[in-house]
């Protein structure tokens, strides 16, 4: 289930590859979306920078739209020193649903850039 269908109540039906019509709940009819870019699942590329959390450097997503940023297990695994984890009181879910938070830590970011600290 992708993000529309999951967090957009519409409804969906697909004409064709290139030829999608989407029907809003008000009746109005969007006879054409307009992608500005593709990109291959193959390589997963987008908006991403490398992000060093300590001396560890790792690739994130940029969401500009997101609360918070989230790292997956295996990439807080990859973390040389690793940040100790605190209990996390926030419950976080996702379009795909609601996510397992293992803990929450304060890192010390940098690009180059810039250097920050947050949690």
């Amino acid at each position: 289930m992708n993000h529309f269908q999951t967090v957009c109540h519409s409804k969906f039906r697909k004409k064709s590859v290139n030829d999608l019509d989407l029907e809003l709940e008000d009746g109005l009819e969007i006879e054409t979306l307009m992608i500005d870019s593709v990109i291959d699942d193959k390589e997963k590329q987008g908006w991403t920078t490398n992000l060093k959390i300590g001396c560890t450097e790792l690739k994130f997503k940029i969401d500009t739209g997101a609360d918070i940023s989230v790292i997956s297990k295996k990439a807080y695994d990859l973390i040389q020193k690793k940040p100790a984890l605190e209990a996390c009181q926030l419950n976080l879910s996702s379009p795909g649903g609601k996510l397992s938070v293992l803990g929450e830590f304060v890192a010390r970011k940098s690009t180059k850039e810039k250097n920050t600290t947050s949690k």
